[in-house]
Formats: structure tokens, sequence, C-alpha cells
């Protein structure tokens, strides 16, 4: 429940100085002390102005005490004394650096995962392939044995050339994913290493 409090002029300029002389204290932009505070950029630099500010409510002058480590009583103009725990404060924007750096860290490791993973996809993609070409080769080499002309026959030289660059290919694939270290997952039947 928010309670707005009916405050004179002389008192709402006063608190306005407060807030923005509490927040200069405090090292905070005007931009980071709205969103913290759940105000808009804009409606806190008019109220850090005393230009078209309401009332402010009790919760908004509770919060801003809290964020700026300064007492009531100053917010307000009673006392001058602004100092209440500035090893607190310190403390606080720690603690909030802190939080920030988990945060991006965690966005990081996410972002490594995933990479992990479609690094780890390739590698499977290559072993299929690598066995599919050797299976393949495999065939082939059966066919000509059975059919010594193989060769000789209409897109037989073709077949054999085709196989060649597909293992070439997929050779210095397998070489670029060992230089990253990525292991490539196929079956033990590897004919040509």
């Amino acid at each position: 429940m928010t309670i707005n409090l009916t405050i004179s002029r002389h008192t709402l300029k006063i608190i306005c100085e407060r807030m923005r002389t509490s927040r200069e204290i405090a090292g905070l932009s005007q931009e980071v002390t709205a969103g913290i505070l759940g105000l808009e950029v804009d409606v806190y630099r008019k109220m850090e102005n005393a230009v078209d500010v309401p009332d402010i409510s009790l919760d908004l002058l509770i919060a801003a005490g809290n964020v700026f480590d300064v007492p009531f009583d100053f917010l307000i103009g009673t006392t001058d004394d602004w100092e209440c725990g500035i090893e607190r404060r310190n403390n606080d924007c720690v603690s909030m650096m802190m939080l920030q750096w988990q945060a991006q860290r965690m966005k990081t490791v996410n972002q490594i995962r995933i990479q992990e993973n479609k690094i780890k996809i390739i590698g499977r993609t290559i072993g299929i392939y690598q066995e599919a070409i050797t299976e393949f080769r495999v065939a082939i080499d059966k066919f000509a044995k059975l059919n010594p002309l193989f060769q000789d026959m209409k897109a037989g030289a073709a077949v054999v050339g085709s196989i060649q660059r597909a293992e070439t290919a997929i050779n210095n694939a397998q070489g670029d994913l060992k230089r990253y270290k990525v292991d490539i997952e196929c079956s033990p039947k590897d004919v040509f290493d």
C-alpha cells in the first residue's frame, strides 16, 4: 500500500534537493537510481530538479533512504547529518556489482554451452558422413573386384573420383576438428585414416 504525504512546496523542494545530493553521495547515476526505485528516468530527473513533482510517497522516501544509505531525517530536511553507514552502502554497491557480474557470467556460460553442443553435433555429423563414405568405398571396392572393367564402364571413373574427393573432404574436416580437440564420433571400422 502506498501512502502519499501532503508536503508543503518548501519541504518538497528540500526533499528533491536532498534526493539529488544523496544520489551524488552514493555515486549513482540518475538512470541507475530511477531503475532501482522503479521510476522512469524522466520522472526521476524532474523530481531531483523539483519540476512538476506531485506529492512523493512515503514508500519512495523509505526506498530512496535505503538505496542512498542516508537517514530518513536527512531526506526530509530535519537533519544535515547524512552519514548513516557508508560501509553498508559500499557493501551494497559491491553486492550489486557482484550480482551483475554473476548474471553476465551465467550468460557467458550458457553461450559456451550452446557452442559446445553445436560443436558436438558437428563432430557427430562428420562421424556419420565418414561411416557412410567408408561403407560406400567398401561397396565400390567389392563391386570393382567382381567387375574388373568397372573403371572402364561409363561413369565408373567418375564414381571412384567422387569417393576420393569425399574421403579427402572428410579427412580435412576431421583434421580441423582434431586441431580444436573436438571428438569425432564414429564406429571403429575406419578404412581410410
